[in-house]
């Protein structure tokens, strides 16, 4: 890939994850510049790292996937 390139992007948990709780705004307003306007994909171990995170926080039934929508 070329520096400065807009191509797609694999975000990891820590990253995707940051922007779905007031406590992790600032990590994500970190990642804003470089994530903004580019594809964004994520491996099926960070499904199922949020899948997880989401049971815990008690955001969905288990197995709903309302992560997704936040």
């Amino acid at each position: 890939m070329i520096p400065g390139s807009r191509g797609p992007i694999v975000i990891d948990t820590g990253v995707f994850g940051a922007r779905l709780t007031p406590s992790g705004r600032l990590l994500a307003s970190r990642y804003r510049p470089v994530l903004e306007g580019r594809p964004a994909i994520i491996s099926f171990v960070t499904v199922a790292e949020l899948e997880y995170g989401a049971r815990l926080a008690g955001w969905a039934r288990t197995g709903s996937g309302a992560w997704r929508t936040r």
